[in-house]
């Protein structure tokens, strides 16, 4: 044989602190091979391989850290946000409302998401209609804005007059101010 027992490569710690790791390993009863072209064939092989996964490994940690930074940075600009917002999945079901909705409607974010729409925004039938259009829109990938003026009920059964734009969104769903 030629007295490969296994040669690995693989990644070892995080973030900044990534580095890697290439090990070669002999069975004790065969000697080394002494093919000096064939082992360095070998070992760049697996040199690349890990390159690639250290790479792979440190794209994904900056583009989570973007990501928790971006979060972090609307959630911050979306309380600081005076009209309602309401993000709706290409079902209809609520997936996000801003902290002024949940203050215009009397509930706490928690309460609504995942509830239909209409059990939240309880007003006249066109704007029922204009909604189910929007998502409509949506689900066509066809880009459409819809405005309505409906009087809405808070959680307590007041009424209140509001102006609705719904705008298809390209991803499914739709975006309510």
């Amino acid at each position: 044989g030629s007295g490969w027992g296994a040669l690995l490569s693989h990644p070892i710690g995080s973030g900044q602190s990534l580095v890697g790791a290439l090990c070669v390993a002999y069975l004790p009863t065969h000697t080394p091979p002494t093919d000096a072209q064939r082992l360095l064939a070998m070992a760049a092989v697996y040199v690349l391989q890990l390159t690639t996964q250290i790479s792979t490994q440190s794209a994904h940690a900056r583009a989570r850290d973007l990501s928790l930074r971006l979060s972090g940075r609307l959630a911050a600009i979306n309380a600081q946000i005076e009209e309602a917002v309401l993000l709706l999945t290409a079902a209809g079901t609520l997936e996000e409302i801003n902290s002024a909705a949940a203050r215009m409607f009397g509930y706490r974010s928690e309460e609504v998401t995942g509830l239909q729409f209409d059990d939240v925004l309880i007003g006249d039938a066109r704007l029922t209609r204009d909604i189910h259009a929007c998502l409509t829109a949506a689900r066509d990938a066809a880009e459409r804005t819809f405005d309505a003026e409906s009087n809405l009920l808070r959680r307590s059964g007041e009424a209140f007059p509001a102006s609705v734009r719904a705008r298809a969104l390209p991803e499914g769903g739709c975006l309510l101010t």
